[in-house]
């Protein structure tokens, strides 16, 4: 149910890398596709008809530009100072966050980067906004053409900021966030920063060979409006997944069209 009551006094304090909610949003595994289990994905991100990959570590860092769903096209590899976070296309640019270096990457024509406020987490786009997380429970909105943010918004629950934002996407007009060491994505309202409700891959995490307890989810990207296609650090498949917000959008009075 879509509906809120009050826990008793005695519950225990959320962990730091937990959130509360009473809805679990379903899905389906709709496709399962091979993905090199060598990367350590920090970010996704689909254009039509191409899957982008941002891969960390550094000396390992790099983007990926694969013919959808993995057929690589190209590789760029990062400097070996560069740590390398989320990604997302914004019309016909690229943007690669990093993490500690305070850099965006913007790939076009050439390769350029310019001096960002905040380390780089996930990264996606909301009405050719970049919106991108810095590992607390911040989400910041900036213009593509500014170097500081606009606007931010504090992922919560009910007990207060839920940090630890890892990658996130924007997927029918509700923000899908990873959670840096969770199984779960959080379902972030976009508006007012507030969780809604959760998706449960843990039983991913049984079925997918190969993983242990520091390969952890991270990456995640709207493929369709009922489609999102979500990884793993060193994780050797990407999974695409089938949702059903219909509940949701009743409940919440969601503006969908808002989806870039």
């Amino acid at each position: 149910m879509f509906f809120d009551h009050l826990l008793p006094s005695a519950q225990p304090p959320i962990p730091h890398n937990t959130f509360y909610t009473e809805t679990s949003l379903p899905y389906t595994v709709k496709n399962v596709y091979t993905h090199n289990k060598q990367l350590f994905t920090q970010g996704l991100s689909y254009h039509t008809p191409y899957l982008y990959e941002s891969t960390g570590l550094y000396g390992q860092s790099s983007l990926r530009k694969y013919a959808y769903p993995n057929i690589l096209l190209s590789k760029h590899t990062l400097q070996n100072t560069l740590f390398g976070e989320g990604v997302v296309k914004i019309g016909h640019t690229v943007y690669q966050l990093t993490w500690k270096n305070h850099k965006i990457f913007k790939y076009h024509n050439s390769n350029e980067s310019s001096l960002f406020l905040h380390e780089g987490w996930g990264l996606t786009s909301i009405s050719y906004n970049l919106v991108y997380s810095d590992g607390t429970a911040n989400v910041y909105f900036q213009s593509i053409d500014q170097n500081t943010p606009w606007k931010h918004l504090i992922v919560h629950d009910r007990f207060g900021p839920v940090p630890s934002i890892n990658d996130i996407c924007f997927h029918q007009g509700l923000i899908l966030a990873n959670i840096w060491f969770s199984d779960k994505v959080a379902i972030i309202q976009p508006i007012s920063g507030r969780i809604i409700g959760e998706i449960d891959f843990s039983p991913l995490r049984s079925v997918t060979p190969y993983i242990n307890k520091s390969d952890v989810l991270n990456g995640i990207t709207s493929i369709d409006h009922n489609t999102i296609m979500i990884t793993g650090k060193n994780w050797p498949f990407f999974y695409e997944i089938t949702l059903d917000l219909t509940q949701m959008y009743m409940h919440y009075h969601i503006d969908y069209s808002l989806n870039v």
